[in-house]
């Protein structure tokens, strides 16, 4: 499970309870927003991570493919 989520050792979560249910997820990295000559860019207020080119594909990839239909709608 936390190979799917994405998760490793001392990630900051953020944990919360949502219609009886647990959703825990990375926390936000607290960012500034700059303008670097007419771009927008978001910096990180603390040291961060830099991910792998492989995080990055794996996120490109999960973001392109389809959505799964909900369970329980029709």
């Amino acid at each position: 499970m936390r190979e799917r989520a994405q998760l490793s050792p001392g990630i900051p979560l953020e944990v919360r309870v949502v219609d009886g249910r647990i959703e825990i997820e990375p926390a936000a990295a607290r960012v500034v927003v700059e303008d670097r000559g007419g771009l927008w860019v978001a910096t990180p207020l603390e040291p961060h991570q830099v991910l792998t080119q492989d995080q990055v594909d794996t996120t490109i990839e999960s973001l392109r493919a389809p959505a799964e239909p909900a369970r329980g709608r029709d």
